[in-house]
């Protein structure tokens, strides 16, 4: 190998490494509470998120979106699950609240 084509490929994997770590912040999960401790109440916690839409991500549900408004519900749906709210009352409220 020459030395000119060795510093070509250390520049190459620099600047591979270097885009790696600028993308890096992009990966992370939308959702970034931790797991609720009781998994009856973290299964009901994602199927509601799945299952509400959100009002400024034109009808993507909640878990699937980074918007604020849904970062804001998912923390509203979480609460509720944890204080003990069936199902129906968390979406009737959101349903009272939003339409």
């Amino acid at each position: 190998m020459t030395l000119a084509r060795g510093r070509s490929l250390v520049l190459l994997v620099l600047l591979a490494v270097v885009a790696a770590m600028a993308l890096a912040p992009l990966a992370r999960a939308i959702d970034a509470a931790p797991p609720l401790e009781d998994p009856v109440q973290q299964r009901r916690y994602t199927a509601l998120i799945h299952e509400l839409r959100c009002l400024k991500c034109q009808g993507e549900n909640i878990a699937d979106t980074p918007a604020l408004f849904a970062q804001d519900i998912r923390r509203q749906v979480r609460e509720m699950v944890v204080a003990g709210r069936t199902d129906h009352e968390i979406i009737d409220n959101f349903e009272d609240r939003y339409g």
